[in-house]
């Protein structure tokens, strides 16, 4: 499967810039830079990706130098080569989510690749290239290894991503890439696993992702959010590790399920759900549900409901 079916990423037709540099003969480098549109953040994305490809460039004509002339005037059988492109998941004007990814090849014992995630949005109106810390809770290294070790052992991968299974090395939560159906973890060759294993990727839908995204981290553009307090009216002593079950549904399915504890009788939730159009007549709706043993639907209360979604309150029905 390529890595794009993995990612259920579409491939975008767009105007592009191509960057060249040539050592000699068939030893070249290109590398294709979309034009992603006009406003203040895609111009500002483009400009980087544009810088990025370059240095990427000026290092090829350096280093694929030096193998050359490693060969004494001789011809090697083989071509020094870079190949770069874009590879884009989400393109808005308040949201750019893509990477750049790169083969080359420098005459070593195979080829190599690298791909190299690249998130954009508005922040105070600005833009800003978003960063690990900005997106997930704090430690984000411990955040992110109890999150995605397990998912990357579930693929017999991962036994390069962190140190001594202790704490995971610094460049993995940062390999992350908004789609429409959630965050992926997108590495490269080496990045986590041996070359042999290829490209390896973590998907997670955006459901899956409230217990370890920020409640203020600046996503929006990618998905839907709602966050919020519900508390309990009358004063029952709910045993600890007691959850609420917080769910979105659209048109009656269910598009996001997410857990959140009690503490202290009330549930401080955040959740997020995919940004679907939504045709005309179409109800989002956000149901949080407790045990039946310890409430009903009377016992419950919300203070706080951001981002205009209609609130269900109910208890499941008690055992």
């Amino acid at each position: 499967m390529t890595l794009i079916a993995a990612l259920a990423i579409l491939p975008v037709a767009l105007p592009s810039e191509r960057l060249t540099a040539v050592l000699s003969g068939r030893h070249r480098a290109l590398a294709v830079v979309p034009e992603l549109g006009s406003s203040a953040l895609q111009s500002a994305a483009e400009k980087e990706l544009n810088a990025y490809f370059s240095a990427e460039l000026a290092e090829y004509k350096k280093f694929g130098r030096e193998v050359l002339d490693g060969y004494e005037g001789q011809d090697p059988a083989g071509s020094v080569v870079y190949e770069g492109s874009t590879v884009i998941s989400i393109n808005r004007p308040d949201g750019v989510s893509l990477y750049a990814s790169a083969y080359y090849d420098y005459l070593g014992a195979h080829p190599n690749r690298t791909m190299k995630p690249r998130v954009w949005v508005l922040s105070e109106g600005q833009p800003k290239l978003l960063k690990a810390a900005d997106i997930m809770k704090s430690p984000v290294l411990g955040t992110a290894r109890d999150f995605l070790m397990p998912r990357l052992r579930a693929q017999d991968a991962g036994y390069m991503a962190d140190e001594e299974e202790g704490r995971l090395y610094p460049h993995v939560p940062e390999a992350f890439l908004p789609t429409p159906a959630g965050i992926s973890w997108v590495f490269e060759p080496y990045a986590v696993d041996a070359y042999v294993r290829g490209d390896v990727v973590v998907k997670a839908p955006w459901g899956e992702l409230s217990s370890i995204l920020r409640p203020d981290a600046p996503l929006t553009a990618f998905a839907g959010h709602a966050a919020g307090t519900v508390q309990m009216l009358q004063k029952i002593m709910l045993p600890e590790g007691t959850m609420a079950t917080v769910r979105v549904l659209r048109g009656g399915t269910v598009i996001s399920t997410t857990e959140m504890p009690f503490r202290g009788g009330s549930v401080d939730f955040s959740v997020w759900y995919p940004k679907l159009n939504q045709p005309g007549g179409s109800r989002m709706t956000l149901e949080i549900e407790v045990p039946g043993g310890y409430s009903a639907e009377q016992n419950l209360s919300s203070s706080r409901v951001d981002r205009g979604l209609e609130l269900t309150l109910r208890a499941s029905a008690q055992d």
